[in-house]
């Protein structure tokens, strides 16, 4: 088997959908062996901010010495990017060498009438190969939820949970309350929890299944939320939270907050694993997160700003390092977030709008056509719609731009400015 045909058999096993529970994943690792059970999991959950938060742990464990494998969702150009180890993404031929040892179990589970879904695949897959290559920390994070999400089958070092907001409402449930719950399902029994500042309604109900799985809970410092950074425009920042001098080259505020959470758990670590502190946050320095904030070449602004939370932080980053500025706004977006609200908030910072459809996925994409209307109804702003990616960089040429929204987006964005290696390997 080839990487393209590895690549397409995983493929083939979307059609059998989202299927919410463990019992699956359960079954599907033992048929490997069970490689779970021998990593050191720190598991993440969160509506945003999770894949930052995880980005820093992994560089900073990187860098105090351990060989660290981090499992995401979702990629930007190339399945490999879910499986990196200290950073460098899985090679193809790998890739499909670790598929090709799955096959045999998965069709055996096809046949029982329990066919394992795309996600469940390769969560199998990233366990399977952390386990191989003997990894002494795994970063774990969730895709949609939590206590029905594949990677929830681990015991874990600890729970992370990022932040809470209204997200996947037909599966996590149409309140904060609702969500909270479905992303604190990640807490175990005595595993110590460490969450961020967030929504008092979520916080009350993580704190509340904390307590009833006997877990520790540990909450980041509102005076490390307060941190002053100084802010070298979308190059990096510099900030002090507790004794520590920290140093990131991820942009906007938002970090500051997810170096927090990052920064509680690594003191964590440091105490129970007996490693060296300073080491851990000089490390934060060689975190990177492809499409968050990130510069291209020709000076566009690339964000995966998906939901109103998203948005709401690229704005905020904008007006503190480009105040009174406005932007060309490159925007596509699936439509089961919430697109309107979406394009309010970046209306603050649009002097127009390009819309564009969304390649990738099997959900549905906003129609850029009805996004014009939108902009124009209810922010009063001048909106095009272009056909494709391709065209809308063709028609803002020369423009001051930003491209923000879904995260295929983002991918595809990515692809027309940088090389490959640059967006795969962090």
């Amino acid at each position: 088997m080839n990487f393209k045909e590895a690549e397409d058999y995983l493929y083939s096993l979307t059609m059998f959908g989202i299927k919410l529970g463990l019992e699956q994943e359960r079954e599907l690792l033992d048929r490997l062996g069970a490689p779970d059970r021998d990593l050191r999991f720190i598991h993440i959950a969160g509506s945003n901010g999770k894949g930052s938060t995880a980005a820093m742990l992994a560089a900073a464990l990187r860098h105090a010495g351990f060989k660290t494998g981090f499992y995401s969702s979702p990629h930007l150009i190339s399945v490999r990017e879910r499986f990196r180890i200290n950073g460098i993404a899985v090679s193809e031929e790998r890739f499909a060498g670790l598929v090709s040892e799955t096959v045999s179990a998965v069709e055996e589970m096809k046949q029982a009438g329990r066919c394992p879904t795309y996600f469940e695949l390769t969560t199998a897959l990233a366990a399977l190969y952390f386990k191989q290559e003997q990894t002494q920390f795994v970063l774990w994070e969730t895709g949609m939820g939590g206590r029905f999400d594949a990677t929830n089958v681990v015991v874990p070092e600890c729970s992370v949970i990022t932040g809470i907001s209204l997200e996947h409402m037909e599966y996590l449930g149409d309140s904060i309350d609702k969500v909270a719950f479905e992303k604190a399902g990640i807490i175990k029994d005595g595993v110590p929890v460490f969450i961020n500042r967030m929504d008092p309604v979520a916080e009350a109900v993580i704190m509340r299944v904390a307590e009833e799985n006997n877990a520790p809970l540990h909450q980041v410092p509102d005076v490390w939320l307060a941190a002053d950074s100084s802010f070298t425009g979308w190059t990096g920042q510099g900030f002090r939270l507790g004794s520590h001098d920290i140093h990131l080259e991820l942009a906007g505020r938002i970090q500051v907050k997810n170096a927090a959470l990052a920064v509680l758990i690594m003191e964590y670590l440091a105490d129970r694993f007996d490693i060296n502190m300073d080491m851990l946050i000089a490390g934060l320095a060689y975190a990177r997160w492809p499409g968050r904030l990130q510069p291209m070449p020709d000076g566009t602004l690339l964000d995966g700003a998906h939901n109103p939370e998203g948005a709401a932080v690229l704005v905020d980053a904008v007006e503190r390092n480009c105040p009174d500025s406005r932007f060309t706004v490159i925007y596509g977006g699936f439509a089961d977030k919430d697109f309107r609200e979406v394009v309010r908030i970046l209306s603050a910072i649009a002097s127009r709008f390009v819309f564009v459809p969304v390649k990738g996925g099997t959900r549905q994409c906003c129609s850029p056509q009805e996004l014009c209307d939108l902009a124009s109804t209810t922010a009063g702003i001048g909106a095009e719609a272009c056909d494709d990616l391709t065209h809308a960089l063709e028609r803002t040429r020369g423009e001051a731009r930003i491209i923000c929204g879904s995260l295929y987006l983002a991918g595809e964005a990515l692809s027309h400015f940088l090389p490959d290696k640059e967006i795969t390997d962090i």
